[in-house]
């Protein structure tokens, strides 16, 4: 099931020393670990500064808390918004990031 994911860091809290650059190596690396296995389908900065938005790919309401509670960067979470997703009817592809075919057609 996918999941849209936005986060309010405390920045304060995590800080900008080493700490906080040890926290970042490990989000990072996490964050590619996470894209290889498939579950991690986009990752963006918010514009107005404001945290991070992510699309989650995980079986169960059970796994995307399992996989949230264990980031590097959930001690420094302010807050969570979670959006579950279903794939558009006219366009499933969309659901797995695809370009949608030649044959699929807006229908009214």
């Amino acid at each position: 099931m996918l999941y849209q994911i936005t986060f309010d860091i405390d920045r304060q809290a995590l800080g900008f020393g080493e700490n906080a650059m040890k926290v970042r190596a490990a989000e990072t690396e996490r964050a590619v670990k996470a894209q290889q296995e498939g579950k991690l389908i986009g990752l963006w900065r918010r514009a107005d500064c404001g945290g991070v938005v992510f699309i989650l790919d995980v079986e169960s309401h059970e796994a995307l808390v399992a996989e949230l509670s264990s980031l590097p960067i959930f001690p420094y979470v302010r807050s969570i918004g979670v959006v579950p997703l279903v794939a558009y009817p006219q366009f499933p592809e969309f659901a797995k990031g695809q370009r949608p075919s030649s044959t699929s057609r807006i229908s009214p």
